[in-house]
């Protein structure tokens, strides 16, 4: 598979490099090489993100897709952090279908003030869930709503909650309905629209709530 023929390039150029992989995705979670670094050193680097687009470019067999999945539209930068005293930078970027994020699909770097790779890591789907015209489709209308979903949480928590009684405080914000709910024994309760990687080519649609997800 290109996914094994490019992991076998990556483990040529770096010799006793570590790839972990993740289960249900099947990306590349986990890469770092002890004692070197992911890519060389550039001066003057405009783009600060352009180490981690080259690497994926050069094994996009590894990670499923090419380096244009971290563009808008596709994924969203959710954390940037620069360390003060040696100018190390963490960036993780959201994995997004449709403007709705994937659940815990995250990709992970660092990259030192050089421009210096240190690690990577990606949770990300490959490109098949742009084609899932159906499930796409359900986003404007999901089977299920979210004051329904929170009492399918409740339930499965071994309470009860009549989902009469779930209220929204205000209007639903985005093209995931993020909204904050009130109910019986719930406070500060947030749900939005989420995908659900079922393995790497399927999506289901879900809610997620505080730090629950329910399939819609």
């Amino acid at each position: 598979s290109k996914r094994e023929e490019d992991l076998a390039r990556l483990r040529r150029a770096f010799p006793g490099i570590v790839v972990d992989f993740d289960p249900v995705t099947g990306a590349p979670k986990h890469i770092v090489a002890t004692g070197k670094f992911l890519s060389k050193a550039e001066s003057g680097l405009k783009d600060p993100y352009q180490p981690v687009r080259q690497f994926i470019e050069e094994y996009p067999g590894l990670f499923g897709h090419r380096a244009d999945e971290l563009q808008k539209g596709h994924a969203r930068i959710t954390r940037e952090d620069v360390t003060a005293h040696n100018g190390m930078r963490t960036v993780v970027w959201q994995q997004e279908v449709a403007g709705v994020p994937v659940f815990q699909t995250i990709l992970k770097a660092n990259i030192t003030k050089n421009g210096e790779l240190v690690t990577l890591g990606s949770h990300f789907m490959n490109d098949a869930p742009k084609g899932a015209a159906k499930q796409i489709a359900l986003i404007t209308n999901p089977p299920l709503d979210a004051p329904k979903a929170l009492a399918e949480v409740a339930q499965s928590l071994g309470g009860a909650l009549d989902e009469r009684k779930v209220t929204p405080e205000a209007a639903k914000q985005g093209v995931d309905q993020a909204q904050r709910l009130n109910a019986p024994g719930f406070t500060d309760t947030t749900a939005h629209l989420s995908w659900v990687p079922m393995d790497e080519n399927t999506l289901r649609l879900a809610w997620e709530i505080e730090k629950f997800s329910l399939l819609a």
